[in-house]
């Protein structure tokens, strides 16, 4: 509910399509919207408050298997 008030809430729509020229509010909508409505095309948005261009970036899926926390156990602490 925060990011509605913050971000969309009586704020005009922030992100366009660079195909059809349709506003959304929120980035994702745009790239569920390119999927459907334009498939095979580039995913990239144009971001109309900074008049910059954002490209999709995927999630990396390995990133958090190289960066696991380490768990404390008794072999890494000393026993006093």
């Amino acid at each position: 509910m925060m990011r509605h008030y913050k971000y969309e809430c009586g704020i005009p729509q922030r992100f366009e399509c660079p195909y059809c020229k349709h506003h959304l509010r929120q980035r994702s909508h745009v790239w569920t919207h390119i999927r459907t409505i334009h498939p095979k095309r580039d995913l990239y948005c144009i971001d109309i408050a900074t008049d910059t261009i954002l490209y999709y970036q995927e999630h990396r899926t390995d990133y958090h298997k190289d960066h696991l926390p380490v768990v404390p156990t008794s072999a890494n602490f000393p026993i006093l």
